[in-house]
């Protein structure tokens, strides 16, 4: 090759660069690569590597950025990357992730706010500070709501926030840990009435005051009796080193604070609301502030009930019961309208357990929260349950309307209180103490407010497990069988629930039994099994018009009393019954009958829990 071809390659090259092209790589010298890259920097991915270095592609870098991509590894330094990001944010993909340094990633996110989402999650944390320029905060927020998250816990990310927040509370979901639990952005949330107490509570550990909070996004109304229906953005826990920060954030509402092993010293419980706290009893007493008239009350209540033959008779285990848990049963996780996991109950006797667990004095609010822990240990006795699971209760909850109230206000935060099913038991008549027609009545919108299912001579249809029809005992008696029928073809669940009453025990009865005012005001022993017989035939009724009605269709039978107690008649096969009252656990699973009885707690059992059965349609009932 002669010297006059290079000098005019040279030449060609020094007015184009991109002419370099045209040399093969193997003909290609320094000087040509140099001269071309410097009159075009794009020349930089045409030349050989062997006519190159880390000099010749730092400058070709500098005058422009784009050309980074078409350097050779070898020849990458931390500088040459930083130049190439400022020049165009996006090359940041090309960068070595072992040369992604802080400094590359702020340099690009500077200049194009989607970069973030190329930045590893720990790296956003620590590059978005109090430092960052309120602009770049903004801009990431601007490009992606999501990115509130990384907004730094200062001044300038807060003020961000609330103005989203502001804009639109949904927002508060994004908002990072340390901002949710800001006292300006919680204040701002009750302002709007979107936070929900969950729990109060000290804790002695770690000598805090603990609230469980949940901050909801709306509440609005179900078309299933009334429900209100949360969605929740986020639930947080917050903690306070001293009891006036807490009372403060809770603006002096105790109600179900857990307080009990607080000692208040220093602290004149006088200047404060504690109406509904759970404080020790010594520290109300040394404070004059002890109150143990609920208890004592109750206390004589029980003690003027003759219980001993019904204790003597009970065949509950006391101690040591394991409700087991049926993870490994294949039926047990099945989901669809033909599987349907129920788990029943009975016979809890509240104003029982709470005599014998407190004995010599106790507070309300001690009584509530013991109440409250009896659900969380009955509800845990069976580990996970199934979504969509159905809850009976046969009776005997709560002899006291207001215990009763304890039980099932906690019970509904635990379970979808449309998956529960509730009858009444003859305690639940003593009180209110009114007549049985009033008392059922003020129950029944009790249980309608919360959105249980309380049936006394009603039946619960329930189609496609969501949407619910209840029945009335006049409405059952005057539809027709074929339009009985075809409601209950089009429904997997079907429930028939009451008392059913007493009329045909001839040894336990109105005449011995306590059935409430109706029954006990009258004016005989005659009267009363007369009205006895007379509810016994009501329920009766209604049994044998479903009974001709729907015989072949899974319903089951709910009821306080056993059935001998109501009916005389064989069992259909085809129905599943489920009863209490005598605190004789029994069950029985034949051809002939399926009876469910075994999960009468009674008044000396230790153990609450829960026994489960699988509604298969058309099938058997299987009992876990």
């Amino acid at each position: 090759m002669g010297v006059t071809w290079v000098d005019e390659i040279l030449k060609n090259l020094k007015n184009d660069g991109r002419l370099l092209k045209k040399i093969s790589k193997k003909e290609q010298t320094l000087e040509m690569c140099k001269v071309a890259i410097s009159q075009n920097p794009k020349a930089l991915q045409y030349a050989s590597r062997k006519c190159i270095d880390a000099k010749i592609c730092l400058n070709a870098v500098k005058k422009d950025g784009n050309v980074f991509k078409c350097v050779p590894n070898q020849f990458i330094t931390k500088k040459m990357c930083l130049l190439a990001v400022q020049a165009d944010p996006n090359l940041l993909y090309s960068v070595p992730v072992e040369w992604r340094t802080k400094a590359i990633y702020l340099v690009a996110l500077t200049k194009k706010a989607e970069v973030l989402s190329h930045i590893p999650h720990e790296i956003r944390c620590e590059i978005l500070n109090e430092e960052t320029p309120v602009e770049l905060l903004e801009n990431i927020v601007e490009f992606n709501i999501n990115w509130l998250i990384y907004m730094p816990v200062c001044r300038k990310g807060i003020d961000i926030c609330l103005a989203y927040i502001k804009k639109d509370f949904s927002n508060s979901q994004h908002l990072p840990v340390g901002i949710k639990q800001n006292q300006e952005i919680l204040d701002y949330q009750k302002s709007e009435g979107k936070i929900d107490i969950l729990s109060k509570l000290y804790n002695s550990e770690t000598d805090l005051f603990m609230t469980n909070i949940r901050v909801v996004y709306d509440k609005r109304s179900s078309t299933l009796d009334n429900c209100r229906l949360i969605d929740d953005l986020y639930t947080i826990e917050l903690e306070f080193q001293n009891f006036d920060e807490f009372y403060r954030f809770l603006d002096g509402n105790l109600y179900d604070a857990e307080l009990w092993e607080y000692k208040f010293e220093g602290i004149d419980l006088k200047q404060y609301n504690i109406e509904g706290a759970v404080i020790h009893q010594d520290v109300l007493a040394e404070q004059g502030l002890f109150d143990g008239s609920y208890f004592e009350v109750l206390k004589k209540r029980i003690e003027c009930i003759d219980l001993t033959n019904v204790e003597k008779d009970e065949i509950c285990l006391h101690v040591g019961f394991n409700y087991p848990k049926p993870v490994d049963d294949n039926e047990y996780e099945r989901f669809d309208n033909n599987h349907i996991p129920f788990f029943y109950v009975s016979d809890i006797h509240l104003g029982h357990r709470v005599a014998h667990k407190f004995i010599l004095r106790a507070t309300k609010e001690e009584i509530r929260s013991y109440i409250k822990i009896l659900v969380h240990k009955m509800l845990a006795s069976r580990g996970t349950v199934p979504y969509g699971s159905y809850l009976l209760i046969a009776g005997d909850t709560a002899s006291e309307f207001e215990m009763a109230k304890m039980f099932y206000d906690e019970l509904v935060c635990l379970w979808n209180p449309h998956d529960i099913v509730v009858i009444h038991g003859n305690h639940e008549l003593w009180d209110p103490r009114d007549e049985m027609e009033n008392n059922i009545q003020v129950y029944r919108e009790y249980f309608k407010r919360l959105g249980i299912n309380f049936l006394q001579n009603d039946l619960l249809l329930v189609k496609d497990r969501i949407h619910q029809l209840i029945l009335s005992e006049d409405k059952i008696i005057e539809l027709s069988q074929g339009r009985l029928r075809k409601l209950a073809q089009e429904c997997s669940i079907i429930v028939l629930g009451g008392i059913g009453f007493s009329g045909l025990n001839d040894k336990y009865n109105a005449a011995n039994m306590r059935y409430g005012k109706s029954f006990e005001e009258l004016e005989s022993i005659e009267e009363a099994l007369k009205k006895d017989v007379s509810e016994t035939r009501r329920f009766d009724t209604i049994y044998r018009k479903l009974l001709q009605d729907l015989p072949n269709n899974k319903v089951i039978v709910l009821t306080h009393m056993q059935k001998c107690d109501w009916n005389a008649d064989l069992h259909n096969p085809n129905w599943i019954y489920v009863n209490g009252h005598n605190h004789k656990n029994y069950f029985n699973i034949s051809g002939k009958k399926a009876v469910y009885a075994d999960n009468q707690i009674g008044y000396n059992t230790e153990t609450i829990g829960l026994k489960t059965s699988i509604l298969i349609m058309n099938m058997i009932f299987l009992r876990i």
